[in-house]
C-alpha cells in the first residue's frame, strides 16, 4: 500500500478512535497506530499538533476554553446559572 494513503487511513483511525473516546487519545494510542510507518519523534509531533488544531485532547481532555469561542463560554455559562437557579427537583 502506498505510504501516503496508509498515512490517511492511519491518522483517520486515531481521529475515529478519539471520538469514540470524548475527542480524546492517549500518546500510547497515536504510537501504537503509526508504528508500522515508523514515525520519529518530529513527526510524531506534527500528528499531534494536527490532532490538538482538531480539538483532540492528547492523555487528557481539552479545556473547553481550548475549543470554544468567547461567545459560547460565555453562553454556556449563562446556561449553566440558569440551571442554578431552577434548584433540586423533588418527587
Amino acid at each position: 500500500m502506498d505510504r501516503e494513503v496508509l498515512f490517511a487511513k492511519t491518522l483517520e483511525g486515531v481521529r475515529e478512535t478519539a471520538k469514540k473516546q470524548g475527542n480524546c487519545i492517549s500518546q500510547a494510542q497515536v504510537e501504537e497506530a503509526f508504528a508500522p510507518l515508523g514515525f520519529d519523534a518530529r513527526q510524531l509531533d506534527m500528528v499531534y499538533d494536527y490532532l490538538k488544531n482538531r480539538h483532540i485532547g492528547i492523555g487528557e481532555p481539552l479545556e473547553e476554553e481550548d475549543y470554544l469561542t468567547r461567545q459560547e463560554l460565555d453562553y454556556l455559562q449563562l446556561y449553566l446559572d440558569g440551571l442554578k437557579e431552577i434548584g433540586q427537583v423533588e418527587e
